[in-house]
């Protein structure tokens, strides 16, 4: 038998069978880190892109060199960072040949940067005044509250408004006090934006108002009786110690235990007398704790 090829099926190309590349995605990771004054969010380490293909997934690290930060900066705040040019290159490096990203997905990606802000420290002074009968202990001027951010310290200026001082009084002693709300928030402003203070350790603050004591004065009275050949001068009756407190003078009696005379006689003559211990102690109870 005689069999005819036909020439044209013999000279047909073979077909041509096509796997494109699969669809992958991406996505970019946010930070934190506290503020120093001196990193920019643009210099924030941690910072990575994840590659999902399929079933497995690569994460590639971002530099500062791979990502564009918006208003770059030092100070607390978000920031939003994008990739660079040199960030998208990295990625489509590391991309496995069978897949392929979304043409606007790269460009379109952002990431948030916190610079979270840094703790500070406050505490306050101690201060004192010389009682006066009128001024309370919550009236005392130049109370401060010193505010430390990083190696700067910042003296705070307190009112009566800003503090409360517990069992208030005009009296000599030591009175402790701390902030109210009001001082809290002064301290807090007077840290700034890139630091913070917690307010419920300010509220814990405690500082010392002194009262002291008032300056006062003593003088000896003279006295004088006339000779009767017996009486010795420490003898001498109606002697008298003048206090001076403020604008009040208080005459204080002394008895012959309250002082002492030098040379000591019954003769005509000027004797001078100092006080004893115990002439002291009167003269100083009559002062009173004040």
């Amino acid at each position: 038998d005689e069999v005819t090829i036909d020439q044209t099926d013999i000279n047909t190309p073979p077909g041509v069978i096509t796997i494109p590349p699969a669809t992958a995605t991406a996505t970019v990771n946010g930070t934190q880190f506290v503020y120093d004054g001196k990193t920019t969010a643009s210099q924030a380490s941690g910072l990575q892109l994840t590659l999902t293909a399929g079933s497995g997934t690569t994460v590639v690290d971002l530099s500062s060199t791979d990502i564009v930060v918006g208003s770059d900066s030092v100070n607390v705040g978000d920031y939003q960072y994008q990739l660079s040019q040199s960030g998208v290159a990295k990625v489509k490096q590391a991309l496995n040949t069978n897949y392929q990203l979304p043409s606007d997905l790269l460009s379109s990606l952002t990431g948030t940067i916190t610079i979270a802000p840094a703790q500070g420290t406050a505490e306050l002074r101690d201060d004192s005044f010389i009682y006066d009968g009128q001024t309370e202990a919550s009236q005392a001027q130049g109370l401060t509250g010193d505010v430390t951010i990083g190696n700067v310290t910042v003296p705070v200026i307190l009112t009566s408004a800003d503090i409360v001082v517990a069992n208030d009084g005009v009296n000599v002693g030591s009175y402790q006090y701390s902030l109210t709300n009001t001082g809290i928030a002064k301290l807090q402003q007077a840290a700034g934006s890139n630091y913070q203070l917690n307010a419920s350790e300010l509220a814990k603050l405690i500082g010392t108002i002194t009262i002291t004591p008032a300056a006062s004065t003593a003088t000896l009275t003279n006295t004088s009786f006339v000779y009767d050949g017996k009486t010795k001068a420490s003898q001498a009756q109606g002697l008298t110690a003048n206090v001076t407190v403020g604008s009040a003078t208080v005459p204080v009696i002394l008895a012959p235990a309250d002082f002492v005379v030098g040379n000591d006689g019954v003769n005509v003559e000027s004797y001078r007398y100092t006080l004893t211990a115990t002439g002291i102690a009167k003269l100083q109870q009559a002062v009173g704790s004040n």
